[in-house]
């Protein structure tokens, strides 16, 4: 409720007084009295929401702090800020409002006036009970969303954590074939469509069947989204659409970190891994040029390695604590040197969450991810010490057919429109998950 004023706020005064083109002066900055801490204050947000809504210029003043650390904007003297009223105002002076817009006694003595809460955002997760799309669903409820999730449980769960959430108000279930012309109605404020089938495994062994659900269930989605039900539509594509580049290139290493306007392409169509990010690049395609012709708003986020508990069985991370748990030695690993970078998944949906609210978005393409490189090897050993297992020997072993040596994603451009970083150390992430998968595993 707290995150919510900025916007509440701003849309009440609105109502009073035409905000349009105003310039407008906020006092004070710093989230307690006597402070300079900004740490956890809502006037940045109240500041970026006037700017992108209705407001010219803002102009900032606190006495305690040297700067205000918000959009570039300079901490004016108190004189100055009430100054670039009075000289867009005239000799009239604060826009000629001429009273307090809310007082005290107005709000006391007139209980019988009130004034409705903002209605909660609706929100559709396609994929809702699987692995990213459960946390996102989790997390958008947390913010005040009503949430709708449409799963089809071929590869989400129906587990005791989703049950939980289903159990809440404003959470609802629309089980599925996403294959097939979708079954919801009315409006969403944005779309997340994360139904896929991955996991490197299934990437060769039932190539058809990734390619027919992921193309199939983005076309449904996409043939379905109008200006009259669907908001924002934001597409989850993966860091598998780019590694056809990275490896046909003799200087790949000037491609890392990989920014998301690298040239797209496939190396070797005949290699049946290309079924998962051949289907995502045909996804990014129809998204965009679908978007385009109905005049909706689009965003797509590259996940890069997310990571966690809760995450499928055949992932890199749980596959290792089973391992791991089956007391293998030594470790076999398959590509040990190879790295990735890992984004702790509650980080992953935070950036999911703002690429869908956030209006600097919009028909933009964002890579979601950390901007550090592990190696298979090291990230193998720092699970065995998480499981007090550190003395175990690792056997290391030529990766799968097309896997690419190095893969780390370039997050400035994320960092730099939404503000978002993933925070999640690597150790931190990985024995929440061991603590997590070797509880499960081993209760099972």
């Amino acid at each position: 409720m707290n995150e919510s004023m900025p916007k509440f706020l701003v849309e009440l005064v609105h109502k009073r007084i035409n905000l349009l083109d105003k310039k407008v002066a906020v006092l004070g900055y710093a989230f307690k009295k006597d402070t300079d801490d900004a740490r956890d204050s809502l006037v940045p947000k109240l500041i970026r929401y006037l700017l992108r809504n209705c407001v010219d210029v803002v102009s900032v003043h606190d006495p305690l702090l040297p700067v205000a650390r918000d959009n570039g904007l300079v901490n004016d003297s108190l004189e100055d800020a009430l100054e670039v009223e009075q000289r867009n105002c005239g000799s009239l002076g604060f826009c000629d409002v001429g009273r307090v817009i809310f007082s005290r006694e107005e709000l006391i003595n007139r209980p019988s006036v009130k004034v409705s809460s903002p209605k909660p955002r609706r929100s559709l997760v396609t994929g809702g009970a699987g692995f990213i799309g459960f946390y996102l669903a989790k997390y958008l409820v947390e913010l005040g969303d009503e949430v709708t999730i449409y799963e089809n449980f071929s590869r989400g769960r129906r587990d005791d954590e989703f049950e939980l959430l289903l159990r809440h108000p404003r959470v609802c279930l629309v089980q599925a074939d996403l294959c097939r012309p979708l079954e919801v109605d009315g409006f969403f404020d944005v779309v997340f469509h994360l139904a896929a089938v991955n996991g490197t495994d299934n990437f060769y062994s039932q190539p058809v069947h990734v390619l027919r659900t992921n193309i199939l269930s983005t076309m449904q989605v996409v043939k379905w989204a109008s200006p009259a039900n669907c908001g924002r539509l934001v597409f989850t594509s993966s860091a598998e659409a780019y590694a056809g580049f990275i490896r046909t290139v003799s200087d790949s290493h000037k491609y890392l970190p990989t920014q998301e306007d690298i040239t797209l392409g496939i190396d070797d169509v005949t290699n049946p891994r290309y079924s998962y990010g051949g289907s995502k690049l045909a996804g990014e395609l129809m998204v965009i040029n679908y978007c385009r012709s109905k005049s909706i708003s689009w965003s797509i986020a590259c996940v890069h390695n997310v990571y966690g508990p809760r995450d499928l069985p055949e992932h890199v991370v749980p596959k290792l604590c089973q391992r791991i748990l089956n007391r293998e030695s030594p470790l076999v690993l398959l590509g040990a040197l190879e790295t990735r970078a890992f984004c702790y998944v509650e980080d992953c949906v935070k950036a999911l969450h703002l690429v869908g609210s956030q209006k600097e978005a919009d028909a933009e393409i964002f890579h979601i991810g950390s901007d550090q490189e592990t190696r298979i090897c090291d990230l193998a050993s720092s699970l065995l010490k998480c499981a007090e297992s550190a003395d175990t020997p690792l056997e290391f072993r030529d990766s799968p057919l097309g896997s690419v040596s190095r893969r780390c994603p370039e997050v400035s451009k994320i960092a730099g429109l939404l503000g978002w970083k993933a925070i999640t150390s690597l150790d931190t992430g990985l024995m929440k998950c061991w603590e997590w998968y070797s509880t499960r595993i081993a209760g099972k």
